[in-house]
């Protein structure tokens, strides 16, 4: 149901047997119920919504949410009001949906809820600009998060399963300095075996500090970062960790660059465009090894506890002339 694909949803509820759902409510049967709802709403079977409507209104109050807890049993019962038509009983569900969300600290459940509450905005004739707004942090989270089902059911809620793609993002790229000069060195398969421990060296900080890789150029990569700070961090450690990995082989050391730039980016299919993606390259491209440079504006928005900067002046970036560039450094006591 959440990938959207509708025959194989058929397929398993036909042989799920949801109705009917029994008596009193149980453990199990709670999970049975929740499912009716969000079949029945998926498949259009409003029996099946009814049913399982009717079966969660009478669970017992402190029970907020079923076995698989990311199933509110607050916002099923809203999903199920808003389809049977009762408007004012889907707010009311919803309201108390978000304080379950809040008290389990859950935001899947906030994204879920946040899918419920665009629908109804849209039923109640609330324009698109509303409906994107409730759902914009849903969208950012679990884009961040590689939710890529949930992430899928939200952009079926955006109006006219359009949405807008522009984002603020930190965006960095690192670069394998003298890639071409090592491989030589090295030879073939030596150079395989150390860009393989660059990549997994990279890979493990960057699920680490929450990046997500979406360009691979072959001795480096482009990562996009919801926070200036975990950016940074992730940056200068990552410095930390080839420092620590080349005492293994010093006479193939592997030497980094990486540089960050921060503004809008636009996604498509995974992959991200736009002048910040390209200015990214350009001031990873004006590093040395072992630097991280930062576009100008990046100073300003990084708490002053992750790095400090020093200016690196001005430097041509090739397609947007003269710019500021700051060097950043660890401070002393930092542990990345």
């Amino acid at each position: 149901m959440l990938c959207g694909d509708r025959a194989r949803a058929e397929a398993l509820v036909a042989d799920a047997r949801l109705l009917p759902l029994g008596g009193d409510p149980t453990v199990f049967s709670l999970d049975h119920a929740l499912l009716a709802v969000e079949a029945g709403d998926y498949l259009d079977d409003l029996a099946l919504v009814d049913a399982g409507y009717d079966y969660l209104a009478s669970v017992p109050r402190p029970v907020a949410f079923g076995i698989e807890w990311c199933m509110g049993v607050r916002r099923v019962l809203g999903l199920g009001a808003l389809r049977l038509g009762d408007i004012d009983e889907a707010h009311h569900w919803l309201d108390q949906a978000r304080r379950d969300a809040e008290g389990a600290a859950s935001p899947v459940e906030a994204a879920r809820i946040a899918v419920v509450h665009a629908r109804l905005l849209a039923q109640a004739g609330s324009d698109g600009s509303a409906v994107r707004s409730a759902l914009r942090p849903a969208l950012d989270y679990t884009t961040d998060a590689r939710l890529l089902a949930l992430e899928a059911e939200v952009r079926r809620a955006w109006p006219g399963h359009r949405p807008d793609l522009r984002r603020d993002l930190v965006v960095l790229y690192t670069d394998l300095v003298g890639s071409t000069e090592l491989n030589v060195r090295a030879g073939d398969d030596m150079y395989l075996e150390l860009l393989r421990e660059h990549n997994k060296i990279v890979r493990r900080r960057l699920t680490a500090f929450g990046g997500i890789e979406f360009a691979f150029t072959g001795d480096g990569v482009g990562a996009s970062f919801a926070s200036t700070d975990r950016a940074l961090a992730f940056a200068l450690g990552l410095q930390g960790d080839f420092d620590d990995a080349n005492g293994a082989h010093p006479e193939f050391p592997l030497q980094v660059r990486i540089g960050l730039a921060r503004g809008d980016a636009l996604e498509d299919e995974g992959n991200l465009f736009g002048q910040t993606v390209v200015r990214a390259v350009r001031v990873c491209a004006a590093a040395g090894a072992g630097d991280v440079l930062v576009d100008e504006d990046v100073p300003e928005s990084v708490d002053p506890s992750i790095a400090r900067f020093s200016t690196a002046g001005r430097v041509h970036l090739k397609g947007f002339g003269q710019a500021e560039l700051h060097r950043a450094r660890p401070l002393v006591a930092a542990d990345y």
